[in-house]
């Protein structure tokens, strides 16, 4: 898998992640999602090898890797999960973040190119056989909050293989077939079924409660046993870096890596700390001995937060040109950075004494703040 500059076409980064011989590597499309590049490669279905690999868009680096018989699909994100087809039939889905299996749909019906594509809330995809088969969300979501899909319905269009991706267009589902012909089946089109959001009973009415929902289906942030979310509780830098590394798929420093921070050796977050660090995404201050220290439990401050996040996205600086509304920044330390999120929608204000919007840069970030913006860097 090769990752080309837009603007002049040159090589960032290169990927090997199979040998085929008789076919290309891969005979579905990349699909991008979550700042990671879903794509497969091909495999039988009855053998365990990886086939569906998930990679960090900006380096390559190899997220997770999953064995799902899905060499010839191409992957596509719907209903929250990350779905491919596989060559005898089944369809399943992902957690895009962490590369779990979360459900399995039988067709019966083995496919190649035919990938699901979306129609409505559900998927279709053609077969080897002439039927054209579609799927619907189910009531019940999986335990971690993904919604699963089954087969609703088949229609039989004849003897001809359908190679052929699948159209959605308006209430049709359109596909071409080896026999010559393109099909138009008139189709329902599914929808999901009523989520009781928010999932947590402190967050009704929040100003978070969507992105906060989104973050716990994903298994990306939790709350506490009988007591809910606490979306005003500040967070710690330790909480922060763990839920960082998290989202972006919890790599592990390097063999050999030498940590400079002098306090966390024994702390729960060490391991997401040092994986941080290790990527340049976290640094310390000066500790009483003058080695470098993390300061773990002290509470995180929406600036600090904004630095992690721009480094993790790799932005310097907001694009030339780019006029900020907010008022507070001035020359503080951290107002690229901030700009830097600001011109990307990922952090705004709250109206200050004179009305403009101010970010307040050395406030405390809440449990709610954090995992907005944090969905708001998965999502852009």
């Amino acid at each position: 898998l090769v990752a080309l500059d837009a603007a002049t076409g040159g090589e960032v980064w290169r990927r090997r992640l199979a040998r085929q011989i008789y076919f290309a590597p891969s005979a579905g499309s990349p699909l991008y999602a979550f700042g990671r590049v879903f794509v497969t490669t091909q495999g039988d279905a009855r053998q365990e090898h990886h086939t569906l690999h998930a990679l960090d868009a900006r380096t390559g680096e190899v997220l997770w890797q999953a064995a799902a018989g899905s060499g010839f699909a191409t992957p596509v994100l719907q209903g929250e999960s990350i779905v491919v087809s596989s060559t005898d039939g089944r369809v399943i889905g992902f957690n895009p973040f962490t590369g779990e299996k979360v459900w399995t749909a039988k067709t019966g019906y083995g496919t190649y190119e035919s990938s699901p594509v979306p129609f409505g809330d559900g998927l279709v995809m053609g077969s080897l056989v002439g039927i054209l088969v579609g799927l619907a969300p189910t009531g019940a979501a999986t335990a971690t909050g993904l919604i699963p899909q089954d087969v609703a319905w088949r229609v039989h269009l004849g003897d001809g293989f359908l190679f052929a991706r699948a159209a959605a267009a308006g209430e049709r589902v359109l596909i071409g077939s080896l026999d010559g012909r393109l099909y138009a089946i008139a189709a329902p089109r599914p929808a999901l079924p009523p989520r009781s959001d928010p999932p947590f009973r402190d967050l009704a009415g929040h100003w978070a409660a969507a992105d906060v929902a989104r973050m716990a289906r994903y298994g990306l942030v939790s709350g506490y046993s009988g007591e809910g979310f606490r979306p005003e509780r500040a967070v710690t830098r330790a909480e922060f870096a763990a839920l960082l590394d998290r989202a972006l798929g919890r790599r592990a420093a390097p063999e050999g890596f030498a940590s400079l921070l002098a306090d966390m050796d024994g702390h729960w977050a060490a391991e997401a700390v040092r994986a941080l660090e290790a990527r340049g995404l976290v640094q310390g201050t000066a500790g009483t001995d003058g080695r470098p220290a993390f300061e773990p439990d002290r509470n995180l401050t929406r600036a600090e937060a904004a630095v992690m996040l721009a480094r993790a996205a790799g932005w310097e600086a907001a694009p030339e040109g780019f006029a900020g509304r907010l008022a507070d920044l001035g020359g503080h330390w951290a107002a690229e950075a901030v700009r830097a999120l600001e011109a990307r929608g990922l952090v705004g204000g709250t109206p200050g004494p004179d009305g403009r919007p101010v970010f307040e840069p050395d406030r405390n970030l809440t449990r709610a703040e954090a995992a907005v913006m944090l969905w708001r860097l998965l999502a852009s």
